[in-house]
């Protein structure tokens, strides 16, 4: 194309040339399953790269550990701060333009926030027990641990 910018999407297989950035949501099968298997199938935001790092990506899947020849596929891409649908396809994470971005602590907060989540639903179980063993005139408080 003669003056113009060329598209970062249509070159050849071996070039590098597609960007994974946090905020971008990818979509995987389990490392664990067979590709293929819908029930293996799982969408995650990406939230740090490290290209350097083990692991290369951090996502909102803190349990899953994709190794780096891992094929994903982005679905959702992060422009100027809106998500916009990606007509992507699979291919292995360090085939993808990889830059050191991101929150490197994103694992803790999201542990954090997983935390607090499980906390509230304790709590909430707690509160409904308690309260249906006092309309029911039956309550030894001993029992329940505060």
């Amino acid at each position: 194309s003669v003056g113009g910018r060329r598209s970062r999407l249509c070159r050849s297989d071996d070039v590098k040339s597609e960007p994974l950035r946090p905020g971008d949501v990818i979509e995987y099968y389990k490392p664990t399953s067979v590709a293929g298997d819908p029930d293996a199938l799982c969408q995650a935001e990406v939230k740090f790269v490290n290209p350097k790092g083990s692991p290369i990506l951090i996502t909102s899947d803190i349990f899953t550990i994709l190794p780096s020849d891992h094929q994903v596929k982005r679905v959702k891409r992060m422009n100027r701060g809106k998500l916009l649908d990606h007509n992507g396809r699979f291919r292995a994470i360090d085939s993808y333009v990889l830059k050191k971005e991101g929150n490197p602590n994103a694992v803790k907060e999201i542990m954090a926030e997983t935390t607090a989540r499980t906390k509230a639903t304790i709590q909430r179980a707690k509160d409904e027990l308690e309260s249906k063993m006092d309309d029911g005139g039956f309550f030894p408080r001993d029992l329940i641990r505060n």
